[in-house]
């Protein structure tokens, strides 16, 4: 944390000793005058111009130097380019910044400030924070549910059957596939050898979602 504030600072630092003193702003197409001063050409012509209306001798805005009747602004390339590396760099932190905060899968249980979920329980269909894991674990009534790494899994659809709409947490034997209850009570698999996901996993029958489209895939390792 205190590398990242003092990181944090040093681009502060650096970000200000490339701005315009006339707009505060990254400098946009610097200039110089004859006294080395550095502004952006379009803000440096607002103050030159509005010194010629007031018939005043032109000078510059920082160090008040008279620059004579005879303006040459040139173009400062060295800053220029400084500038756009630093804001390419820049430009490219607030890309990973925004990438990692939405892959972050946020825990469905945090009423305030959703915490980062590190769990995903398929039975309940919701993905789970250290705290929250630990109180679902808790609970005797949970401890057949199916829980996977977070991202482990696809779509919520991708967990759901096709037919019924329902959470898939049955596994059929007899035609390889991953089945709701519904399937297995009043469906085409009525009759077939069901055994939960759970028993499923821990025989090492399936190897996680979606339902993988070869039924070979399915198989017992032998």
């Amino acid at each position: 944390m205190a590398k990242a504030g003092k990181e944090s600072e040093v681009g502060g630092s650096l970000e200000d000793e490339l701005s315009c003193p006339i707009c505060l702003c990254l400098y946009s197409n610097p200039v110089s005058l004859s006294c080395g001063h550095s502004f952006c050409k379009q803000c440096i012509q607002k103050a030159l111009n509005a010194q010629q209306q007031i018939k005043a001798p032109y000078s510059c805005p920082m160090c008040k130097l008279q620059l004579g009747p005879i303006l040459e602004l040139q173009k400062n390339f060295k800053l220029c380019s400084i500038v756009e590396a630093f804001a390419s760099t820049a430009s490219k932190g607030q890309q990973d910044e925004v990438s990692a905060e939405e892959k972050m899968v946020p825990c469905d249980f945090c009423l305030d400030q959703a915490l980062p979920a590190v769990k995903t329980c398929l039975t309940c269909d919701a993905s789970l924070c250290q705290a929250h894991l630990k109180k679902h674990s808790a609970k005797a009534s949970q401890q057949d549910h199916v829980v996977v790494d977070v991202g482990s899994c696809s779509k919520a659809e991708d967990r759901k059957c096709a037919e019924h709409g329902r959470l898939l947490e049955c596994y059929c034997q007899d035609e390889r596939q991953y089945i709701c209850v519904l399937c297995s009570i009043a469906g085409r698999h009525k009759g077939h050898s069901i055994i939960t996901l759970k028993e499923a996993r821990d025989e090492k029958l399936v190897r996680g979602f979606p339902i993988p489209t070869a039924p070979a895939e399915f198989a017992p390792k032998s």
